[in-house]
C-alpha cells in the first residue's frame, strides 16, 4: 500500500465498503433467520444470536491488534483489507441467496 494520501484513501475506501457490506450481511442474516425459524422459538433464536455476536465482538479487534504487532501495521491492514473484500464475495456465491423460508 502506498504511503501518504493514496494509502489513507485506500484504507478509508476499504473500511467504508466493510461498513456497507456489514449492514447488508446483518440485514440478510436476520431475514434468513426469521424466515427459517418457527415462530414459537423466534425470540430465543434472536436472543441467542445477539448473545453470541456480543460475546465474540471483542475478538476481532484483539486478533487484528495481535496481527499488527506480529507482522506490522501496514501488512496487517493489507491482509485485513483483502479479507474485507473477500467475505462479501463468498456470501454472494453461497446458497444463502436462494433460501426460501416457505
Amino acid at each position: 500500500m502506498p504511503p501518504g494520501l493514496a494509502g489513507q484513501w485506500t484504507v478509508g475506501l476499504v473500511f467504508t465498503f466493510l461498513t456497507a457490506a456489514g449492514m447488508v450481511q446483518m440485514t440478510a442474516a436476520q431475514t434468513v433467520r426469521q424466515s427459517l425459524c418457527p415462530p414459537g422459538i423466534l425470540g430465543r433464536m434472536n436472543g441467542s444470536t445477539h448473545f453470541m455476536q456480543a460475546g465474540l465482538l471483542p475478538l476481532g479487534p484483539l486478533l487484528a491488534g495481535a496481527l499488527g504487532a506480529w507482522i506490522g501495521l501496514r501488512p496487517a491492514l493489507i491482509i485485513l483489507g483483502g479479507a474485507t473484500l473477500l467475505w462479501p464475495l463468498l456470501l454472494f456465491l453461497s446458497p444463502v441467496r436462494t433460501v426460501d423460508g416457505k
